[in-house]
């Protein structure tokens, strides 16, 4: 039963998950201006989850769990008994899943109840870029989506982990104002604006069994993105009008990913 009161309440946060998570993407998207992020895949996002990066990125042998304490008797206030609860995925140790709660009939060893999780994440950053010896210098701030997993238990010592997880992304607006010269002299002032979107997510599945004191687990996703150069130049001038030059480099790609 609370398995099924379970997954009916995470039906019915779903769609405000996702409207919340989407508004923080695309009021970011704006603010995000990483010139470094023109090179290779772009800047990458932290590989952890945020309870990871809060133990200095250690995930491989973490669960997710917390230790509590609850008084089962409450007309005893001094005995307490310790449990502990899985409150996150570790997404980079799938073997983790098979931490997930789920409790069994003592006569049927059916599941009667388990817990299932959403896990999702919010990763802030700012960047400060500045010019050596010069006051000048720009600061750019995004709050961008960390990740979004579920995890189901499906039986005691095993279960079920699926989600999304941006890995890198591209964002940046520089324009660049210059004279141009020659061999024979001046030639004329030019701006050139350059600008780079794009990114790569990793959509995952993956299941972990329990073996005694043994723990074994598997991810299977499928990594694909984007990446869309452009370099747009106009030369000023004050008689004569210049044909502006645009050259754009899309690309595209995407492969399956295999961990274990």
């Amino acid at each position: 039963m609370q398995l099924a009161n379970s997954i009916l309440l995470l039906h019915r946060f779903r769609f405000f998950f996702t409207v919340i998570i989407l508004l923080s993407f695309s009021v970011a998207q704006a603010q995000d201006n990483s010139p470094y992020s023109r090179y290779g895949l772009g800047n990458q996002f932290p590989r952890v989850n945020v309870i990871s990066r809060g133990m200095g990125g250690v995930s491989a042998a973490y669960v997710g769990t917390y230790l509590g304490y609850a008084n089962p008797d409450p007309n005893n206030t001094r005995d307490s008994v310790a449990f502990t609860e899985v409150i996150s995925v570790n997404y980079n140790n799938p073997a983790s899943y098979s931490g997930f709660q789920a409790n069994l009939e003592p006569r049927s060893k059916q599941v009667s109840s388990a817990r299932v999780i959403l896990d999702a994440g919010i990763n802030f950053s700012s960047r400060k870029l500045a010019e050596p010896n010069t006051p000048q210098s720009f600061r750019a701030s995004d709050a961008l989506f960390s990740h979004i997993y579920v995890g189901i238990p499906i039986r005691r010592n095993w279960g079920l982990a699926f989600g999304i997880r941006p890995l890198t992304r591209i964002s940046y607006d520089i324009v660049r104002s210059e004279r141009l010269f020659s061999n024979s002299g001046n030639i004329d002032s030019a701006v050139t604006r350059f600008t780079g979107n794009g990114g790569s997510f990793l959509p995952s599945i993956g299941t972990g069994v329990g073996l005694g004191n043994l723990s074994l687990g598997v991810n299977i996703g499928y990594l694909f993105g984007e990446k869309e150069i452009a370099t747009r130049r106009a030369l000023i001038n004050d008689s004569i009008e210049y044909a502006a030059s645009n050259h754009t480099t899309n690309t595209n790609f995407g492969n399956l990913f295999f961990t274990g």
